[in-house]
């Protein structure tokens, strides 16, 4: 069932229009390719050597200049 929105046009009045999307995902497909030795995969937390991404967090002061 999908809600509407009770809204009003540049004039005023009230029109009904559907409720808008709250977010749209786009996801490429992933193409098979290197990947990592089993216990490196394991230690980096990912198979795929393109979807290592290793969080960064604790530099987030120095990132800033602080």
């Amino acid at each position: 069932m999908e809600e509407l929105c009770f809204c009003r046009d540049k004039n005023n009045k009230d029109m009904t229009i559907p409720a808008p999307s709250l977010a749209m995902v786009y996801s490429p497909k992933q193409v098979w390719g290197e990947t990592y030795e089993v216990d490196v995969a394991l230690e980096r937390g990912t198979l795929f050597p393109e979807l290592d991404k290793p969080f960064l967090g604790y530099l987030k002061e120095d990132i800033r200049g602080r």
